[in-house]
């Protein structure tokens, strides 16, 4: 009822913050879900505020108007701290701080930034656009990075160094517009801007397809599954990806046809991970 476009969502160990373009402020809810009251007017350095965060002891914004993410003290009084992302993106929708790093996520070149504590880019990037065309919030710790993807109404997962893992689940039941995403250490929290309304999501199963090789003929793979090759397979004949997205492979492919071969079509990934490897013809 606070804000009517909700855009960003946080979590400080205690209390959740959202803000979103409508009001450009911050308004503060208990762990039950109820406005205490609190909040911070960030309208003055940023109107088209995108997303969020926390890193225990400041909050950031980032948004569309300025590309710059600005620093509020834990009392909402804006610090004077503020870097531009504007070189590497005019787009910056999702953003998550992890240590001294700051990660922008960028809904036209679809891709992840890293930031140093300054908010030097420090070079390192992703990609995104395997698994949904139009990233909103991200959220990351030491070990992953989760993206929102209001294409395909998903939350996506990436380990450490900028690989999807596979893991992914959906959110289009509560909301088709998803836009940001936060973690209590137990539970996901999602902002749905369809509906206005936050949503809790207990830890998933990671929810992946597994690919199985025919026993005959030639093995046709649809990369926009984005399935998981994890256990080992006999390939019997050509092996075809096509689509876009990402296969993985953490087992081994083995082809036993005389000639086989392996074709990656374009805009498909294949993404060799640990204990994967590819023999044979």
């Amino acid at each position: 009822n606070e804000e009517s476009n909700m855009q960003g969502l946080a979590y400080n160990g205690s209390h959740f913050y959202i803000v979103g373009w409508g009001t450009a402020t911050v308004y503060e809810y208990n762990s039950t879900g109820n406005y205490t009251g609190f909040s911070f007017y960030v309208g003055g350095e940023e109107n088209n505020v995108q997303d969020l965060t926390y890193n225990g002891s400041h909050f950031y914004i980032v948004g569309l108007t300025t590309d710059t993410v600005y620093e509020y003290d834990s009392t909402g009084t804006y610090t004077g701290f503020s870097f531009s992302v504007a070189a590497q993106t005019g787009f910056p929708y999702g953003l998550c701080v992890t240590g001294t790093k700051f990660y922008i996520s960028d809904n036209s070149n679809i891709f992840v930034y890293e930031y140093n504590s300054t908010g030097n880019y420090t070079g390192f990037s992703f990609s995104l656009g395997g698994e949904d065309i139009s990233p909103k919030g991200l959220f990351c710790n030491d070990i992953y990075f989760y993206v929102t993807g209001d294409a395909k109404n998903r939350i996506f997962e990436y380990n450490s160094t900028g690989n999807y893992t596979g893991s992914n689940f959906s959110v289009a039941v509560q909301d088709t517009s998803p836009q940001d995403l936060t973690y209590n250490g137990s539970h996901f929290y999602v902002a749905g801007d369809s509906t206005n309304a936050v949503y809790e999501y207990a830890i998933p199963e990671p929810i992946v397809d597994t690919c199985t090789a025919p026993g005959s003929g030639d093995w046709n793979v649809d990369c926009s599954d984005n399935c998981v090759l994890d256990s080992a397979q006999d390939v019997v004949a050509d092996m075809h990806l096509n689509g876009a997205g990402t296969i993985v492979l953490s087992a081994p492919l083995t082809f036993t046809g005389t000639g086989s071969i392996l074709s990656v079509g374009s805009g498909c990934t294949l993404s060799i991970e640990s204990g994967g490897e590819i023999g044979g013809q």
